[in-house]
């Protein structure tokens, strides 16, 4: 028989991570001195500053070896593995001997080794008890949960069911994973009726024709750019571009004015570059779902640091201008500032308060949209922009942000064949929520009267 391996320790084969807590931003900074070349091709540019940055990280910022190793629940320790490793000894020897005597020694210490686990279990726990504070982030509270119990949603993926078949290979895992998630965006998802519908209707095209003076279309200031850098630019994983977002950060003026130029110059080409537009999907693995069926897995979406910061600035712009105008339909509470949920829930029991005192009845419906984000549809979006008034460089990004978008689905450093996604608002995205309310912005018109 043999010896069974040390439990819970989870090993990950990954990308190589910088370790931005030793960066050293001096030699970072001086290590980038580029200028826009107005004659190249924007690609080129994106191309460019992705080098210079990239080149001079490599230079001063460590990396993460390829492969971590770390335990998979807090409350491991050596006296476990001690105790695990002797009452598993004894067992070997009881199944040699089966004496009464080693049987004896062996339950002894396999009871000793449960109360050590017990134990330690318990001073885990009321030391998380003791940790807790009132601001800390829901997400934290359940991240240290799952801890404790042992849950890792990134752990390696083994193996995958698949039309009856047993696939372990990663390249071949990479690859029905993400086939699956694009065809959750499928246009055969839809109701044939409206798929007709969506045919027949997009052959008319929304055209955007605008001379761009309006306040949402004008050049790109030093001091959009900049703000958004300190007060939007938060922490995220890695791109494809591997670019961080303290890199960004901490670049010098150089390198700033560099990506001014370009988004000025992005801007006015009434495109999204394709490259920005390509995600690495991370899968993970949802709470208590078989781990050999494809199904079991959501997306994690990872684009473009530089992407992302562009879309953040014309993002603003589009909020404002929805806002100033008043184009969002006033029963719309979600993802708005000085809106939530609970302006809805005071709103229907307000409702329900003038239906007791008036003596009628309410009645009413929650629903749950499947596959909200996934199938939006992209013209009802652009429509939704021209109903209200949005037209020019604006309108035409957001045209071009949301076609010919791909995944590339990631394991490890194992990567999947591009897939393209066919309809729905980008997942991870920060425009995407903004355009996910343009998309349902009229439904209550749908909803006849006495409905409200």
């Amino acid at each position: 028989m043999g010896r069974k391996k040390d439990p819970p320790k989870t090993q990950q084969e990954s990308f190589k991570r910088w370790i931005i807590e030793k960066a050293d931003w001096i030699t970072f900074t001086e290590n980038i001195n580029i200028t826009f070349n107005q004659n190249s091709s924007l690609q080129d540019n994106i191309n460019l500053l992705t080098k210079s940055i990239i080149e001079a990280a490599n230079k001063s910022i460590p990396k993460t070896p390829g492969i971590t190793f770390s335990n998979a629940v807090p409350w491991w320790n050596e006296e476990i593995k001690t105790a695990i490793e002797n009452w598993k000894k004894a067992l070997r020897k009881y199944k040699k001997t089966r004496s009464l005597e080693d049987l004896i020694n062996f339950k002894k210490l396999k009871a000793n080794t449960r109360q050590i686990i017990k134990n330690s279990k318990e001073k885990s726990w009321q030391k998380f008890l003791q940790s807790l504070q009132q601001d800390m982030p829901i997400s934290t509270f359940w991240k240290c949960v799952s801890s404790l119990k042992g849950k890792n949603s990134r752990q390696s993926i083994k193996g995958l069911v698949q039309d009856n078949k047993f696939f372990t290979d990663l390249h071949e895992i990479t690859n029905i994973i993400g086939s699956y998630f694009a065809s959750v965006s499928a246009t055969e998802n839809y109701e044939k009726d409206f798929i007709t519908y969506k045919k027949s209707i997009e052959s008319v095209p929304i055209l955007f024709d605008s001379s761009n003076t309006e306040s949402y279309n004008q050049p790109i200031s030093r001091y959009e750019l900049i703000s958004t850098i300190k007060q939007n630019l938060k922490k995220s994983a890695l791109g494809p571009d591997g670019i961080h977002p303290y890199m960004i950060k901490n670049l010098p003026e150089n390198a700033i004015t560099f990506i001014l130029q370009l988004y000025n110059k992005i801007l006015l080409s009434d495109s999204f570059p394709d490259s920005w537009k390509i995600a690495h999907v991370i899968p993970i693995l949802k709470p208590d779902k078989d781990p050999l069926i494809v199904s079991s897995y959501h997306p994690i979406a990872l684009t473009s640091v530089l992407g992302k910061l562009y879309e953040k600035i014309l993002n603003k712009r589009l909020i404002w201008y929805l806002e100033s105008t008043n184009s969002l339909n006033k029963l719309q509470f979600g993802f708005r500032k000085n809106h939530s949920t609970h302006h809805a829930l005071l709103d229907l029991q307000t409702r329900i308060h003038k239906a007791i005192v008036n003596k009628n009845h309410l009645y009413t419906i929650f629903f749950d949209l499947e596959k909200a984000y996934d199938l939006t549809w992209h013209y009802n979006i652009l429509r939704s922009l021209y109903s209200a008034g949005i037209r020019g460089h604006l309108a035409n990004f957001i045209k071009s942000f949301l076609t010919e978008r791909t995944i590339h689905v990631r394991i490890g450093k194992n990567i999947s064949d591009p897939f393209i996604i066919e309809n729905g608002v980008p997942q991870g995205s920060v425009i995407s929520v903004s355009l996910f309310l343009l998309a349902v912005n009229n439904i209550s018109s749908f909803i006849p009267y006495p409905v409200t």
